[in-house]
């Protein structure tokens, strides 16, 4: 009997470990440049691609877009000093924003420019490694890849 119950619920967390993973195959992208551009305004934009197998979707302020604009509580830049430590939120804001209004939702393959807002954004000269996250309705992250700060031309 106890072999069943164990089983049972090796099974059951699991599958409740399964939910909680996001989908793979979700990119996050800064747009135009491969690295950090500077603000404009307080905003820059970012792609998000869906390359899975599931649907999923964002909350977004208005439903007018692309690009649409993005949730700020489900936006963040992570750093750090390499590729060999963890990354970490960066100077996280503790900031009050408006509840979303609409959902983005991403069928796949599809793709979608937003929006993101910063009141806080990495310096020229940051010598730091920074992603991406952004956090799907279900706040599954995804990441972008490591990126630099963009150098002047």
């Amino acid at each position: 009997m106890k072999p069943i119950l164990l089983a049972s619920m090796l099974a059951l967390a699991g599958c409740a470990h399964l939910q909680s993973e996001p989908p793979v195959g979700v990119r996050v992208e800064p747009t135009p440049d491969a690295c950090l551009s500077p603000l404009t305004d307080h905003h820059t934009r970012i792609v998000i691609a869906n390359h899975s197998n599931q649907k999923i979707a964002f909350n977004t302020y208005g439903s007018s877009g692309p690009p649409y604009v993005f949730f700020s509580d489900a936006f963040d830049v992570l750093a750090a000093q390499s590729l060999m430590q963890d990354f970490s939120s960066w100077e996280p804001i503790l900031e009050h924003s408006m509840h979303p209004s609409h959902e983005v939702r991403l069928d796949p393959g599809d793709r979608a420019e937003f929006i993101v807002g910063a009141s806080r954004w990495p310096s020229l000269g940051s010598k730091l490694l920074f992603k991406l996250q952004v956090r799907d309705t279900q706040w599954r992250p995804y990441l972008s890849e490591a990126l630099q700060v963009c150098q002047p031309r």
